[in-house]
């Protein structure tokens, strides 16, 4: 056996059963690595415990194994919050700046643990001549159980978590798919509520900036980034997502992307910033916080068309202006010469405020963005009595549907929004699909979707698989465009595929206006929906 091609054992053991892996795994040194690949046992690691899982995942990854390594998960928390530890009735409502400051420290030194820990078994496999493989690394945001005896607004923090000192990372060169979660947590246990943490969004930018070979981005995050509806004060009062620590996070993933330079190699993005999309309610009445003053664009929305140049495959859920798509302040066109698909859902409301639809009356057409002021932060250190008495509030109760009412576009802000997509889109010559939409409420949805010649229809109904044609599909209700924006959007795949165009207009058999949700979700310019966290399918 000693004598047969490693390549060969290598082949051979591709096709066996478990059970005969086992049997072929002390035969000879060759058929052990085979073995070992080839089984799965050492495809994916968990960190929970930092100083016990460091230990274990050096003895086993720091040499040969670490190529068959895949997926690691990474699960980070804070203390728990037990009447043990501390007295209720002495800890303030509200958390106070040195509590703040103790959590980014304490994210830090785990994510900082865990780099360390996975750069050693890269030194360690280069040292032995072993490849450093491809893996893809799922970092869970922080999570804290919290006993019910002490105050609500421990569990419902608006405070972001930010990552520290990113450049003392160490670079990694084995992970090639980098993802940021929320983690799918139960709301109790044993009793205690579950504290999710929100995140500050520059740190996807942070640590993407520390693996040189990355090539795919994702992320699912987010927590109550619906307007919450006012006519349910306690919830309203304990979940409101502070207007200036959104706004914050948004300027701070621009600026991050600014000085950041990611690695050439990311091909996939794949950014959810609304994780609850289908959990909460939203309002329609009135205008939102104006998360772009004073600059006159939306910086955030504007910074992720610089990820574009060397992407095949963009799938976004967020909420955006123009600048997405267009530069806003002129200059050279929007340049996406390499992107291949693309998925965009687009929040209702612009990040200034306004809204992309109104009502089938007019109504609500004209709701503008508010202000958001210094005063716009959760308090701090506060045993404000007030606070303590939404303690005792009949807390998430009844759910009280808001007035929801808008289904019809606002040409005010979607003819500029549609325009930048359909002037960058004309340019996009490797375009092979696109889909981009908007959810509505009740399940619905209003949006537009693309596919060259020769590909699966992007949307499933109506369909027309491997057509000779490009194909517009048009989920619009009975809105129609202007001559002049529907000409931009008939010219998208023109240059390299003729003038054969095929539209089709909202459900040809049932022209009922919208469509649901799901055939967004389902369109083929998407990634695939993951039941977990997002995955790069390739590994």
């Amino acid at each position: 056996m000693n004598d047969f091609p490693p390549e060969l054992i290598d082949r051979i053991s591709s096709f066996l059963e478990h059970d005969d892996l086992k049997r072929t795994l002390f035969v000879s040194p060759s058929f052990q690595v085979a073995s070992e690949r080839h089984s799965g046992a050492f495809n994916s690691f968990t960190f929970r415990n930092n100083d016990v899982d460091s230990k274990a995942f050096l003895s086993t990854y720091s040499g040969r194994r670490l190529p068959y390594l895949r997926y690691i998960e990474v699960h980070t928390d804070f203390p728990s919050l037990q009447p043990w530890d501390a007295y209720p009735d002495e800890l303030p409502c509200r958390e106070s700046q040195d509590e703040l400051l103790a959590k980014d420290e304490s994210f830090t030194k785990q994510v900082q643990s865990v780099f360390v820990t996975i750069k050693k078994a890269e030194n360690e496999a280069s040292l032995a001549h072993y490849g450093s493989g491809k893996t893809q690394l799922t970092i869970l945001t922080p999570i804290r159980w919290v006993d019910p005896s002490f105050c609500r607004h421990r569990v419902s923090s608006a405070w972001r978590v930010h990552l520290l000192r990113p450049q003392d990372l160490p670079k990694l060169s084995s992970i090639r798919a980098l993802s940021i979660c929320n983690p799918e947590v139960s709301t109790r246990r044993d009793g205690d509520r579950c504290a999710i943490t929100r995140l500050d969004w520059r740190v996807l930018v942070d640590v993407a900036s520390r693996l040189p070979n990355l090539e795919y981005l994702g992320s699912r995050l987010g927590i109550e980034e619906w307007r919450l509806p006012d006519v349910d004060p306690t919830r309203r009062h304990f979940e409101y997502d502070f207007e200036g620590g959104a706004r914050d996070s948004r300027v701070g993933f621009a600026k991050a992307l600014g000085e950041m330079l990611l690695p050439a190699t990311l091909r996939n993005v794949q950014l959810d910033f609304l994780n609850d999309l289908e959990e909460h309610l939203h309002a329609e009445e009135g205008g939102g916080p104006n998360l772009v003053s004073p600059a006159t664009y939306d910086l955030f929305s504007s910074s992720l068309r610089s990820l574009a140049s060397n992407l095949r495959r963009l799938d976004l859920r967020l909420k955006a202006d123009s600048a997405l798509f267009w530069p806003a302040q002129g200059g050279a066109d929007a340049s996406f010469p390499n992107l291949e698909f693309s998925n965009i859902m687009f929040h209702p409301m612009t990040p200034s405020g306004s809204w992309y639809f109104h009502g089938f009356d007019g109504e609500g057409g004209h709701d503008i963005g508010y202000p958001v002021t210094d005063n716009m932060y959760p308090p701090l250190d506060s045993s404000n009595p007030r606070d303590a008495n939404w303690h005792f509030k009949d807390i998430l109760g009844i759910i009280i549907s808001p007035h929801c009412f808008r289904k019809v576009p606002n040409e005010d802000t979607m003819h500029a929004f549609l325009e930048a997509f359909a002037k960058a889109a004309g340019n996009m010559h490797a375009l092979r699909a696109f889909s981009l939409w908007s959810p509505l409420a009740y399940g619905s949805a209003w949006g537009i979707a693309y596919a060259r010649p020769g590909e699966q229809a992007t949307l499933y109904s109506p369909s027309e698989d491997f057509s000779s044609s490009r194909q517009l599909w048009w989920k619009v209700g009975r809105w129609r465009p202007s001559a002049s924006l529907h000409k931009l959007f008939q010219h998208i795949g023109r240059v390299g595929y003729g003038e054969e165009l095929i539209e089709h207009w909202n459900n040809e058999a049932d022209d009922s206006g919208w469509t649901d949700q799901e055939t967004f979700i389902e369109s083929l310019a998407a990634f695939p929906a993951w039941s977990t966290y997002p995955a790069w399918k390739r590994l």
